[in-house]
């Protein structure tokens, strides 16, 4: 036995590194509960599109149809949710007959350039129009008194245009051009001035082919790119891509002439979105039917036109039923582009879900990793939409049942930062909410808008902010609890830090003796302390400190000798932390570690808590074991997780220099029992268990769902007899044709025959799956 003296130890706040971190408080609503109203004018407003102003607010656009054909309208919201302009919006255009599907962006100055699809005229004609941030009217540096038309023919359709900004005051736009026999992508560059940068528009590609849903997107200071839908195999459609040169105004001669191919798999892929990937190329995600059902692909394509991942995509989704409707963003990272995250509409679960999922932009995804949930339930969820909170994570909305929008933020791994469940609530009524937009406001948080009406018609538009409830700058102090002599750890100390007597942040040391003390202010003045317990006897030692301080010494005086608590686990319903090892060639690290033991991550473990905190957590061996070496003498509570669920609190009093045994024992089955685990299935398996002492059985488990339709029948043959007379069935939650079942109630009936004696015996029981 080792023995320590604490009077010979230095424990020391090692490495004491002063941080500024962001303490997020619940996100919330910031304006007017109901929303506020952005035009509720007679008929129907709807198909809006926004842009932020630069200042906090945001500019919105849509048709309007209070005078029976559609007009352009839009207004413009400050940071406090009070409309700027005139009452239920300004008119962009309202010229004779219909103007439809506007497109927008911000000019830089707090003003916008709005394109439409218009018919005044025999055929539809794109036009623009800049608009200035004070009164919604025609910007003072346009050059001329209204809007202007892109490209000036008289026997073409011009339909469908998209928009992305080019600089300071201009834009790139590009729409669909066809007669019906010729089909081609065109674009136009937009200057400040409302001039007109090529004569004629730029042919993208032309053919006789279809070629629909042009998107751009600004992929450096001098070049956009487009991407479509292309019909030219003649079977399907196909995405391709090019590249425009904005100071030339033409082509990019590295590119295919006619577009460079993003992918051309079998059967149809649809509806391409694009983000830009930050060394002058794109990400591009789309629909893919090449499995015969709706999937989700992805595909980088380089500066130089060049497919960078997997030729043809690679599957972001590709789950049972349809996945459709999906969008993109890039992923930023402190104004850096790291990726993109992609989030989408998903049947899986009838009628459906959003899902997402991040990709690195240097890395291709890997093939079946999982995507993330984002929101599900009762009903449908759809109109996903996102922007980036420049920390590698990202703010969404969606609509739920047509009647709420929900918007919720999530970090760079994906995992929800606002804890209430699916996120905060936008806005709940009777009306139904057909669509929904958002922009960054600049500060963290989004502006929502979105169209409300009854089903016959009437939409109007409303708005709201969606902030972090509180941002604030926060002082804290971290550091190592250790030996001197050996650098190694010592856990179950507890360091506080006091304002005026008052108890401000607290923190035990972890398995590696490191804590922090957080939610400090800076520039004050603390008296932080360490306390520890040795054979039931509190002892202390503090000192006063600055927040941001660097460095200063606590000595513990007290002889001890450390102890052990150690034992076995049996039951275990999840993995081992060897398996990990020897399937994975990366080394995990400390943070790694703690990362895997975790709570639902199906890895063993057992845990130590003191004080309501748990101070250590071990990974269970191949064989059932665990030690936790190296402990303070003291009183503790001790749990197990078995991978699945943990076992009821022990408290264990440990004395100095002792080993305690402690074991826990998980699944323990009395004669006669069927009973499957885990209930409910919550990772995609459970496992049927049952007792039979019979001497020669012969079973079969039947398992239906709650309309009494057979889902999976299970042969004798297939049960796990290895541990009889214990048998067991593993079920993965799939029907007998191998797809998986929804979510739900079941029942399964365990019927044993016993060959000798013609005995047999039927047991019905309840199961519920949840994904």
């Amino acid at each position: 036995m080792r023995r320590f003296a604490l009077i010979a130890i230095l424990v020391f706040f090692a490495f004491l590194v002063p941080s500024q971190e962001m303490a997020f408080a619940e996100g919330g609503i910031a304006w007017d509960p109901q929303g506020v109203p952005i035009c509720e004018a007679s008929q129907t407003q709807w198909n809006i599109r926004m842009a932020p102003d630069g200042y906090g607010g945001a500019i919105i656009v849509w048709e309007d149809y209070r005078v029976g054909e559609a007009d352009i309208y839009a207004q413009k919201i400050d940071e406090n949710g009070v409309p700027q302009w005139t009452t239920d919006g300004v008119a962009v255009c309202n010229a004779t007959f219909s103007q439809l599907k506007p497109v927008i962006v911000g000019d830089g100055s707090g003003g916008a350039i709005i394109a439409w699809e218009d018919w005044r005229a025999t055929y539809p004609v794109i036009y623009a129009v800049r608009i200035s941030s004070d009164s919604g009217g025609v910007h003072p540096a346009w050059s001329g008194a209204s809007e202007i038309k892109l490209r000036d023919v008289t026997t073409y359709d011009q339909l469908s245009p998209e928009i992305a900004i080019s600089g300071q005051g201009e834009a790139i736009v590009v729409w669909e051009e066809t007669d019906y026999s010729d089909y081609s992508i065109f674009a136009q560059r937009i200057e400040p001035s409302g001039n007109l940068s090529w004569t004629g528009g730029l042919p993208v590609n032309t053919g006789t082919v279809y070629k629909e849903c042009p998107r751009v997107v600004r992929a450096d200071s001098d070049n956009v790119i487009v991407t479509w839908q292309d019909y030219r195999s003649n079977n399907d459609y196909d995405i391709y891509a090019h590249r425009i040169n904005i100071p030339g105004g033409n082509l990019d001669t590295n590119w295919d002439v006619n577009g460079s191919t993003v992918t051309m798999a079998g059967q149809d892929q649809l509806g391409p979105k694009i983000v830009a990937d930050g060394e002058g190329g794109a990400i591009i995600t789309w629909i893919d039917y090449r499995n015969n059902n709706g999937d989700i692909y992805a595909q980088r394509i380089s500066s130089g036109g060049a497919q960078v991942w997997t030729n043809n995509g690679i599957p972001i989704c590709e789950k049972q039923g349809e996945q459709k409707n999906p969008v993109i963003i890039r992923n930023l990272s402190g104004g850096t582009t790291i990726g993109a995250i992609i989030a989408w509409e998903d049947m899986r679960d009838d009628p459906g879900d959003i899902y997402a999922d991040g990709v690195d932009r240097d890395e291709p995804p890997l093939i079946d990793e999982e995507d993330t949930f984002v929101a599900g339930g009762i009903g449908s969820q759809r109109s996903i939409r996102l922007v980036s909170d420049n920390m590698g994570g990202g703010m969404g909305t969606w609509i739920e049942n047509d009647r709420k929008i929900f918007a919720q933020r999530r970090d760079e791994n994906g995992q929800p930062v606002w804890s209430i469940y699916p996120g905060v609530l936008v806005c709940e009524g009777t009306q139904v909410i057909s669509d929904v937009e958002i922009v960054s406001d600049g500060s963290g948080g989004i502006i929502v808008a979105w169209e409300a009406g009854v089903v016959a018609g009437d939409y109007n538009i409303f708005a709201q902010r969606v902030i972090d409830d509180s941002v604030t700058a926060y002082a804290s102090i971290s550091g190592r609890v250790i030996r001197s002599d050996e650098e190694t750890a010592i856990t179950g100390v507890e360091v506080e830090a006091f304002e005026d007597g008052g108890l401000v942040s607290s923190d035990f040391t972890n398995t590696y003796g490191y804590y922090e003390v957080t939610g400090l202010a800076p520039g004050t003045t603390y008296e932080v302390r360490a306390t520890w317990t040795v054979n039931g006897i509190i002892s202390s030692v503090s000192m006063e400190a600055f927040a941001l301080s660097y460095s200063f010494d606590f000595t513990l005086e007290i002889d001890y000798e450390l102890g052990t608590i150690a034992g076995d686990v049996s039951g275990v319903e999840g993995k081992y932390l060897a398996s990990i090892f020897s399937t994975k060639s990366k080394r995990i690290g400390g943070l790694s570690l703690q990362k895997i033991l975790s709570p639902g991550s199906g890895i063993a473990f057992v845990e130590l808590e003191q004080r309501g905190k748990v101070i250590v957590r071990v990974p269970v061996e191949m064989d059932g074991d665990y030690s936790i070496p190296n402990l303070l003498p003291g009183r503790f509570i001790a749990r197990a997780y078995n991978g699945s669920i943990y076992s009821k609190p022990k408290t264990v009093n440990l004395q100095e220099g002792r080993t305690l045994k402690v074991n826990f024992v998980f699944g323990t089955i009395p004669k006669e029992t069927v009973f499957n685990y885990p209930n409910p299935a919550r990772s995609g398996s459970t496992t049927i268990r049952y007792y039979c002492g019979y001497g020669d059985p012969e079973a079969e488990i039947k398992i239906y769902n709650i309309s009494g339709e057979l889902v999976r029948g299970v042969r004798d043959s297939e049960i796990d007899d290895t541990d009889a007379p214990v048998y067991k069935f593993l079920w993965d939650c799939r029907n007998s044709s191998g797809m998986e079942v929804a979510s739900g109630i079941y029942m399964y009936i365990v019927e044993v025959k016993d060959n000798g004696s013609g005995e047999s015996k039927k047991v019905v029981k309840r199961l519920a799956v949840v994904r």
